[in-house]
């Protein structure tokens, strides 16, 4: 980013992260750019209620909309191993929107949230 370092106090990355190329290397610029103390917040779909979305629609004989430009899909794991490749001084994670009724786990709702601190 054309940017000099520690120039933000925030970074917001909604519904980007799985359309880098290398995600990683967003995570590291968004670290760069940020002020000591600052937050990077990620939203991005959950890689397993996409998943159950998908078999659900199959096995439905449904069609559901899906941006095919996205290259990767996250959990709160592969988030985490990401987010832990830079000093972060703290990581949370949440959920956003309601699972399925059917399987009301929270590690399905439909969107991960990561908010990082430097």
């Amino acid at each position: 980013m054309p940017f000099p370092d520690e120039s933000f106090d925030a970074v917001l990355c909604l519904h980007v992260i799985a359309h880098f190329k290398e995600g990683e290397q967003g995570i590291k610029e968004a670290f760069r750019v940020l002020k000591k103390g600052g937050k990077l917040m990620i939203l991005t779909p959950n890689k397993y209620y996409v998943y159950i979305s998908w078999l659900i629609a199959f096995l439905k004989r449904r069609r559901i909309k899906f941006d095919s430009t996205a290259r990767w899909l996250y959990s709160k794991r592969t988030l985490r191993k990401l987010l832990c490749r830079s000093p972060w001084h703290s990581v949370a994670f949440s959920y956003l929107q309601s699972p399925p009724k059917s399987l009301p786990f929270e590690w399905l709702r439909a969107k991960l949230i990561a908010v990082a601190t430097k």
